[in-house]
């Protein structure tokens, strides 16, 4: 099974649309094939996970795909005064992001900063 985790930590819109392309083509690459996306949002990057987003339209539709998954750092979401009752529902808020891509590579998923 392929296996992945993105992870995207600037807070530049641009680099957080480049991040949900890249897991889109991802996605589309596996053609069938089993597999499971995790994009792990940390420091600026949690700001685009909003409701209220411009990105939200896009992040809701791959969270609509089975074997994606987008998690929020806690502290990051901490750090830029968002209120997890304010993030995309679907998306889970982890405490640490940084342990989380630990965790996840330990698992086997590849690590790819976007």
């Amino acid at each position: 099974m392929n296996k992945l985790v993105l992870h995207v930590h600037s807070g530049d819109q641009g680099v957080v649309s480049g991040a949900l392309s890249m897991m889109n083509h991802f996605r589309r690459q596996a053609d069938g094939q089993p597999f499971s996306a995790v994009l792990v949002a940390t420091g600026g990057a949690v700001t685009w996970f909003r409701s209220d987003s411009p990105l939200a339209d896009a992040a809701k539709e791959l969270l609509r795909c089975r074997g994606v998954a987008i998690e929020l750092c806690r502290n990051a979401l901490g750090h830029n005064n968002i209120p997890e009752s304010t993030v995309l529902p679907g998306t889970v808020v982890v405490p640490a992001g940084v342990f989380e891509m630990v965790r996840l590579q330990e698992l086997g998923y590849a690590y790819v900063r976007a």
